[in-house]
């Protein structure tokens, strides 16, 4: 229940986030809305801000550099960045265990690094 309660929200989520994305389209100028000169909402021409479903399609067609289909050189940029998010996160926590061991073995330590 608790997992099906989950996808819904997430996919009602999803949803939400389409449909505000086309109403914007929908209304929004093809130079973004300014106030006193400074723009405060993007431009919504088809350059900037394409259909989803023109953005779903060209999922499927290959990269220009590669010629991998986009889907994968997307699912290649993700897996990067989770792998440096995870070699950020270990350095982290093995320089905290680490910090928190030379603390609580010498207090001169703890003194000058968590002075209050």
């Amino acid at each position: 229940m608790r997992g099906a309660r989950a996808l819904a929200t997430g996919i009602g989520a999803v949803v939400v986030a389409v449909l505000l994305w086309e109403a914007y389209k929908a209304v929004g100028g093809d130079d973004g809305t300014s106030l006193l000169g400074v723009r405060v909402l993007p431009r919504a021409d088809d350059a900037a801000m394409p259909h989803v479903l023109d953005v779903l399609r060209r999922f499927g067609e290959p990269e220009q550099a590669s010629g991998d289909p986009i889907w994968l050189v997307v699912l290649k940029a993700c897996l990067f960045t989770l792998r440096s998010v995870a070699v950020g996160f270990g350095v982290g926590a093995l320089v905290g265990l680490l910090l928190a061991v030379v603390m609580q073995r010498f207090r001169v330590v703890e003194r000058g690094c968590c002075r209050t």
